[in-house]
């Protein structure tokens, strides 16, 4: 005959049931780096007129190709973002991506755009969420994240298992 279960005791199921959200909660509230922007916002930018504060608009005076090529080539990198396509024309290259969220089902959209200035291309990026739910600091994460794999990229720290000419 077989032995009777023990019965789990009321106060530990509660426990374990109140475990999960408090852990995500948890890791939400360590995620967030500007408490007053990151559970309102749900947009970032990084622009010469301002935006993110510890992030300053990339200069480069490589071909505006090039630093096209590195913007790709650092979404390949970080993994989750994918190119949808292409803008702009004269002076102006717009790039657009769009960033699938891991855990969850929140895609952002992510514009990159080129600006050529005589011998000098300025590179300003915006990121949104497409809920209007506040982004708890993944849009500003995002563009931080871009700016340092393109920076890498145009350094040549970046190893490529691909050549970057063919990422189009």
């Amino acid at each position: 005959m077989k032995p009777a279960a023990t019965p789990t005791a009321p106060w530990k199921r509660r426990v374990r049931v109140l475990a999960v959200p408090v852990l995500l909660l948890a890791l939400a509230a360590l995620s967030i780096d500007d408490w007053s922007r990151d559970l309102v916002a749900h947009e970032a930018a990084v622009s010469a007129e301002g935006g993110l504060a510890d992030t300053a608009p990339l200069v480069s005076r490589r071909p505006a190709w090039q630093v096209a090529e590195a913007a790709k080539w650092a979404a390949v990198r970080i993994g989750g973002w994918e190119w949808v396509g292409e803008a702009g024309g004269g002076d102006r290259i717009e790039l657009l991506f769009v960033r699938h969220g891991r855990l969850l089902p929140f895609d952002d959209d992510v514009s990159v755009t080129i600006r050529d200035a005589g011998g000098v291309r300025t590179v300003t990026a915006v990121s949104r969420s497409r809920s209007s739910l506040p982004d708890l600091g993944r849009n500003p994460r995002n563009l931080r994240r871009l700016f340092l794999e393109m920076r890498n990229v145009l350094r040549g720290a970046a190893p490529d298992p691909i050549p970057p000419g063919r990422l189009s």
